[in-house]
This record gives C-alpha cells, structure tokens and sequence, in this order.
C-alpha cells in the first residue's frame, strides 16, 4: 500500500518523480532551529484545537488535561459526532455475527462459495479509478488497481508468495504480514471468523449511529494480531462500516445499498476514505467460484 500511495500522490500532486527518493535527504537539511522557527510561527496553544486521530479508548482520558471544560468531543472519519450507547447483556460478538451472516445469505450459501470476483469503480476529478479483487476461502488474495486504463497496483497474497507490484517496482511482503493478511483475505471475512470464532478476540465495545443507523462496534483482533473495527447494524444486522488497522494507517470504509449477487447481498456502494485519495467505489460486477480466478492463484 505504501508504494501505491507514493505513485498516486506523484501523479495526483504533479510532484518531481524524485520527491520520495530524495526526500530523507532533504529532511536531513532541517535542524532544531528550523522546527522551532516554524512553531512559534504557526502553532498557539491559548487560540488552537487539538485534533487526535486514533482509538479513543486509548488517548481520550490523556487528552482532559488539556480541555478547558474537560469534556472531549468524538468524531467519525467523515466529521459526524460520536455517541455511544451501552449494549445489553444479553448480546455477544457471536450473535452479531451469525445475524450478519445470515442477513447476506445464510451460513450454507456463503460456506459454498470457494472464491470471489468483485470489480469497483470509482470517478474522481483525477480520472476514473477501477479495482478488482480475487478471494479464496484459503485466505488467497490478488487486486488490481487501476487509474486512467492505467494499472497503478498490483497484490498477489498466497501461502507459497506474497508481493505488490506498483510503477514497476516488485515488493515482496514478508511472511509475517502476508500471513496476517491472509487471516483476513476472504470472500466473507465474518464466516470465517465464525468458524475461527475460538481463535479470535471480539469486544463488543457500544452501539454508536453510523449513517443514521444504531450499530454495534465490534473490536476484532486475528491470531496473529491483525486488528479491525466494524459495526453491525442493530436492525438490518448489515455491515455499515469496518476501519481497517494497517502498519502504516487506517482504512475507513462505509458500506451502502446492499444488492443481491447470485443469492448473496453485497454492499453497492463503498465509500473510503483514509487513502491518499478518498473516493466512492461503486459495484460493477460480482462472480462466484469462477475456474479462471482459481486458477489465478494456482499459476503463482
């Protein structure tokens, strides 16, 4: 994703080609003096907001000091304030679960699908942008992204190798991360977390308003300490929203306008934001247990 990030932001930003290469060079340039000039300049604490991005459960109570009236104000990756509501004793991460599951298409429908084929596009003022995603129920994964005609990124993720391909440079991902990866590499993430659910770490932390719907927030933490939030709607039983935790960020994404795809609900709009370039995705076309995509992670 980094590399990715770097080739949109020298495309978008018309930067020089050379920005990121020399750019820990230039940084070596500024000293003490410099940072400190720009400080007094531009940075008053007696006339400022203090913005925090992060998980609110870990930096609020140090943030009160620094309140005037000790009251912290929380908010969404799209601006709107957060409230959260406790959850009755009678619901578990479990029950959330098997109610999403059964919401799209139920335990059996979705266990019988090997792989998936789903294909996004988005307009922007840059272009239209296309992504395609491959999953298997292995935790395989490939995605392409592509700007303009243009591929901008590649990602193949499979037991045996593990790699990003982006303005030409090759990148293997590291055992490691390309097993976490595949923890979370599913055609539906939710049925396996069922069928791991011993395995995994939920907490169902509160029931907060996303898009105008009560949803109940679900921490989740894999074996191998991949991490994500997502909220379930508490009538609908759908999946509103998920932030995706990265090494080097987090990935926000509202889900919308549920469709039916071969017996299977799929959210028709995807709209992201924490990317170098937040967009709406929306959903051109889904296929299920296609010999072609197996094939895509046999050949590798």
């Amino acid at each position: 994703r980094t590399i990715a990030n770097y080739a949109l932001f020298t495309s978008l930003y018309d930067m020089d080609k050379d920005y990121y290469a020399n750019y820990l060079k230039n940084l070596s340039k500024v000293d003490a003096g410099d940072v400190e000039a720009m400080a007094k300049k531009y940075i008053h604490p007696d006339n400022a907001y203090i913005l925090v991005v992060g998980d609110k459960a870990s930096v609020a109570d140090k943030l009160v000091r620094f309140d005037s009236d000790g009251v912290i104000d929380f908010y969404d990756a799209f601006g709107n304030p957060v409230v959260v509501e406790a959850v009755a004793g009678d619901v578990d991460a479990k029950n959330i679960l098997v109610d999403y599951v059964s919401a799209i298409g139920g335990y059996e429908k979705l266990k019988s699908i090997k792989v998936s084929n789903v294909k996004r596009e988005a307009n922007t003022a840059y272009g239209a942008i296309r992504t395609k995603e491959i999953n298997s129920n292995k935790g395989e994964m490939f995605s392409e992204v592509s700007m303009n005609g243009n591929v901008m990124q590649k990602q193949l993720v499979t037991s045996n190798l593990a790699y990003v391909e982006a303005m030409g440079n090759k990148t293997d991902i590291s055992k490691e991360e390309s097993m976490k990866m595949m923890e979370l590499s599913q055609p539906f993430a939710e049925l396996f977390y069922l069928d791991e659910y011993e395995n995994f770490r939920f907490i169902v932390s509160g029931i907060e308003e996303v898009d105008g719907q009560k949803a109940y927030k679900v921490e989740i933490t894999s074996p191998m300490g991949a991490r994500r939030i997502a909220y379930y709607a508490v009538d609908s039983k759908l999946k509103l929203k998920e932030t995706i935790m990265e090494q080097n960020g987090a990935m926000t994404q509202l889900y919308k306008d549920y469709s039916e795809v071969e017996g299977v609900k799929l959210p028709k709009t995807i709209e992201l934001d924490g990317g170098p370039l937040p967009m709406t995705l929306e959903l051109k076309e889904a296929a299920f247990n296609l010999e072609e995509d197996q094939k895509v992670f046999e050949q590798n």
